[in-house]
């Protein structure tokens, strides 16, 4: 079985029926510019992060975890791509293989968290009374999501004995993860909507529930929608090999990627405020 992109499932075997026109030199070179576009704004927007002491705060340890898995995973994706018919070294190709699969899934674990994060924010533990969510805390869940795809799957990935059951697997798994995440948006929307009992939130606090929410329900969205449109085409793909149908598939996911990043950051009063004070110093020095 071939995987061409980060997905949770792996791309039908496609020799014997038109693989030398499914893998046309136009399609390739489509996929290929499209793969890096998601390279650029994960990366900048990383550096910038661990540069600026502002946004190393607790509140983006996860997001900025989230833009690393898909950073990992476009840069991977892109090398696997790029070196499909090349000659290369065969097990550190196989190295990447494996890796690229559990990466992917832990950007899908990394979105749980962060649901799960805001709901013991803002409906279990509202004020911190409990001290629950902990800077050391956080790092260890993010550790954790990294580890249990890796753990778990990269083996098998290595070994290459994963079949398509295996890949039905884990597309299934991963519905379940988005639709647990989901259900945490919902508990998160009913808890801004009106106060838990017993507790009664300021305006502003209400404010910035909602801004958070809106925030990561638009990255639930950008990354549910791009991965289902990713499904359908694994499954037509089976009866219906097509260049167009795996080409979108991919894009589908690249896009998801791009837009991962732009909704956290350009979203976050913070960076938005750097983005200001770099216009403001450009307009003083021409001045």
């Amino acid at each position: 079985m071939n995987s061409t992109d980060g997905n949770l499932i792996s791309l039908p075997n496609l020799s014997g029926v038109g693989f030398e026109k499914i893998w046309s030199e136009s399609v390739f070179v489509i996929s290929l510019i499209f793969g890096a576009i998601p390279v650029v704004p994960c990366f900048i927007t990383l550096i910038i992060i661990l540069l600026n002491k502002n946004l190393r705060k607790e509140h983006n340890i996860i997001p900025f975890n989230i833009i690393l898995s898909d950073l990992s995973v476009a840069i991977i994706s892109l090398y696997l791509f790029a070196t499909a018919n090349l000659h290369v070294d065969i097990n550190f190709n196989r190295l990447m293989m494996a890796l690229n699969i559990p990466f992917d899934f832990t950007s899908l674990l990394l979105i749980l968290l962060a649901a799960l994060h805001q709901f013991i924010t803002i409906r279990v533990d509202p004020f911190g009374a409990h001290h629950i969510i902990t800077p050391p805390r956080i790092i260890c869940a993010c550790v954790v999501t990294w580890l249990i795809p890796a753990i778990s799957m990269a083996p098998i990935l290595w070994a290459r004995s994963h079949t398509f059951f295996f890949s039905v697997i884990l597309l299934w798994i991963g519905i379940g993860v988005m639709a647990l995440t989901g259900l945490f948006y919902v508990l998160i929307y009913r808890s801004i909507s009106s106060n838990p009992p017993g507790l009664s939130f300021s305006e502003e606090r209400k404010r910035e529930n909602k801004t958070v929410f809106h925030t990561i329900l638009l990255v639930y969205l950008t990354t549910l929608i791009p991965r289902i449109i990713n499904a359908l085409s694994f499954f037509i793909l089976i009866h219906h090999p097509s260049a167009i149908v795996m080409l979108l598939g991919n894009i589908a996911l690249y896009v998801s990627r791009v837009l991962n990043t732009l909704v956290y950051w350009w979203r976050q009063k913070e960076f938005r405020a750097l983005i200001t004070q770099c216009r403001k110093t450009k307009v003083d020095i021409e001045y």
